[in-house]
């Protein structure tokens, strides 16, 4: 069976050598009519992608992994953002837009409003739909760091999706300003110098799945195929008929019947941060390229409380807090770099080196952390793996595909280059180091 799909793969890349149409699945934090997520719906439909947008009814910024579904009964006449009006015949609970009908609100958290559109919304309504992609965002503000990460609504949803096995991206600005969606539409151009920052991160988008599809497209050995069941039945038992019914084995056929590559490598997904862009820009970013980055040695917003002497009451606040000392399995750049010039055989004596494979830490090593490309004009991009942490997933032949063509290969004489444009080290291998230097010491 695989072989024929690798067949009909090669087949399709042959004759479609640009790009695949994907069945996304679009949430966001910042409310179903919020300005970047419905700029965003409307350039990947452009660009002939199938979208089904599931996102919460309201605002739910900054509450991470909190997964809640309001079941009240009252029938509602407001979206409750920005007065939108939701058809009073419609459930409280869920609903479409009356224009779009691949929009969908849930009354929930961003989490509960992603699970009720991949295990009810999609099984009911697109049965006949197989999902290759979630995208949650563009967030109005940003997830820089491990920090900010436990209570970013779109990384949590990246991540869940992630351990569920689907392909996730999640997508946060450093623009926090709440818009409504058909105010941004009815700005003009004209009076703005640049181009609307929501326009920018939707067309950076659009053109990074471009990347990733011609990649996945020609290595399918290395991310596979689509293996995976996007809504609830994976996680049932089929026999009981009161949680599975027709509808939810019909997708999964459709599932089965899904022979895309897969956008991504199993259990990886993407962080991105963008800069200020467009109309946002204080240094006039209008084109930003993409970066990989490590979340480590990132600062971000740590939760605390204090007593205000005013009110005599206790108010909760969040304050910067430097968090370099997190790192990717007690990591240290620094260390690794003076471990470097020792014996390798007297290094793995040593109590304090570091077991992860010596390659996984010099790559995390050489790449700039989140928050020090955030000042320039480039987009930061971070590999994370759905059980926690920092991937061992080099993107360089993915975000630069000309330069991976043109790239001689590397002399065996290749050593450490301590030049600070790329990071600690280059991460060529020390040929003359003992064979066990470079093996997994597990």
């Amino acid at each position: 069976m695989r072989l024929m799909n690798s067949m009909i793969v090669l087949l399709w890349a042959t004759l479609f050598p640009t790009t695949m149409a994907l069945n996304i699945f679009l949430t966001t934090e910042d409310s179903w009519v919020s300005a970047n997520v419905r700029t965003l719906y409307n350039k990947l439909i452009e660009n002939n992608h199938q979208v089904i947008l599931v996102a919460p009814l309201t605002d739910q910024s900054d509450i991470g992994s909190y997964v809640y579904i309001n079941q009240q009964t009252s029938v509602v006449s407001s979206a409750g953002e920005f007065d939108y009006y939701v058809k009073e015949n419609q459930s409280p609970m869920y609903g479409q837009d009356p224009v779009e009908k691949n929009i969908w609100y849930v009354d929930g958290s961003t989490v509960g409003a992603t699970i009720f559109g991949l295990d009810y919304i999609i099984p009911q309504f697109y049965s006949n739909e197989s999902i290759d992609l979630v995208i949650a965002g563009p967030k109005e503000g940003q997830t820089i760091g491990p920090l900010d990460q436990h209570s970013s609504g779109v990384f949590s949803v990246a991540k869940f999706c992630s351990l569920r096995g689907i392909p996730s991206i999640s997508i946060s600005t450093t623009d926090d300003t709440h818009r409504f969606f058909q105010t941004e539409e009815k700005k003009l151009t004209k009076f703005f110098k640049f181009e609307k920052a929501s326009k920018i991160y939707s067309k950076l988008i659009v053109e990074l799945l471009k990347l990733l599809e011609n990649y996945s497209i020609n290595h399918t050995t290395e991310f596979g195929y689509h293996d995976f069941k996007t809504s609830r039945s994976k996680f049932i038992d089929q026999h009981n008929f009161k949680k599975f019914n027709e509808l939810d084995q019909k997708h999964d056929i459709s599932d089965d019947l899904n022979i895309k590559p897969k956008i991504l490598p199993s259990g990886v997904g993407l962080n991105i941060n963008f800069p200020q862009v467009g109309d946002a820009s204080r240094v006039d970013c209008i084109n930003p390229n993409f970066v990989q980055t490590n979340s480590f040695g990132s600062y971000g917003l740590v939760p605390t409380v204090y007593l205000d002497e005013d009110s005599n009451l206790f108010r909760l606040d969040s304050v910067y807090s430097v968090d370099n000392d997190l790192s990717i399995d007690n990591l240290n750049c620094d260390l690794l770099q003076q471990q470097l010039q020792q014996d390798p055989h007297d290094l793995l004596k040593e109590k304090t080196f570091n077991t992860m494979r010596l390659e996984e830490r010099k790559f995390f090593c050489n790449l700039p952390t989140e928050r020090s490309i955030m000042d320039s004009c480039s987009i930061s991009i971070t590999a994370f793996k759905a059980t926690g942490g920092d991937a061992f997933f080099d993107m360089t032949d993915i975000l630069n595909p000309k330069e991976s063509e043109n790239a001689q290969p590397s002399s065996d004489d290749d050593v450490i280059d301590n030049d600070e444009d790329h990071g600690i080290f280059e991460a060529n291998d020390i040929k003359n180091n003992a064979d066990g230097f470079l093996m997994d010491q597990t």
